[in-house]
């Protein structure tokens, strides 16, 4: 049974996700749609390639950098669930075309009990939750402490001073109303 859906909206398996990566999976989803729901691309020897531009592929993934776009790519090639192919004639035209390795023994899904990362160490990145990342506090910031946080939950002291001398009277004569009226 595949882990892929057949819908449009970008979603997120959580399987697939712990196994090969959360952008990683979000892209093959996207990649799958277009495959399988829509005439783009073309067909070459019984297989659906499709291309876009990086810029195409941006629109559909507004909330990403071209970089992090391309290091899903790259990420899927080497996991080897996308293949990427020059297939036009003209050797001057390398548009890439892609498709999905749906043989790959990654989108089984009985086969998802052990994620990839598990043989490595601790991820490092974009994606980290924030008790992972090792932030500094800015200084004078009035945000709350994030829970687990080492820092006080105030770094200043508030006082108040009450005085009961007014440095700025006025007389009833000394406010400006406007222009004048002649």
């Amino acid at each position: 049974m595949s882990l892929l859906f057949a819908e449009r909206p970008l979603v997120i398996n959580t399987q697939l996700a712990m196994k090969i990566g959360l952008n990683e999976a979000i892209v093959l989803q996207q990649l799958h749609y277009w495959l399988r729901d829509t005439n783009s691309g073309m067909e070459c020897d019984g297989v659906r390639w499709i291309y876009n531009t990086t810029e195409q592929w941006l629109e559909q993934f507004p909330f990403w950098s071209e970089s992090t776009l391309k290091r899903a790519f790259a990420s899927l090639k080497t996991l080897g669930l996308l293949r990427c192919e020059k297939l036009n004639k003209s050797k001057r035209d390398m548009t890439n075309f892609y498709t999905i390795n749906y043989g790959s023994e990654l989108l089984d899904g009985g086969k998802l009990s052990e994620s990839i990362g598990s043989k490595c160490a601790a991820p490092s990145g974009q994606n980290d939750t924030m008790e992972e990342v090792k932030m500094k506090r800015s200084i004078g910031s009035k945000r709350p402490n994030v829970i687990g946080s080492k820092w006080p939950d105030d770094l200043t002291e508030n006082t108040t001073e009450t005085t009961t001398e007014n440095k700025n009277t006025f007389s009833s004569g000394s406010f400006a109303t406007g222009p004048a009226d002649d």
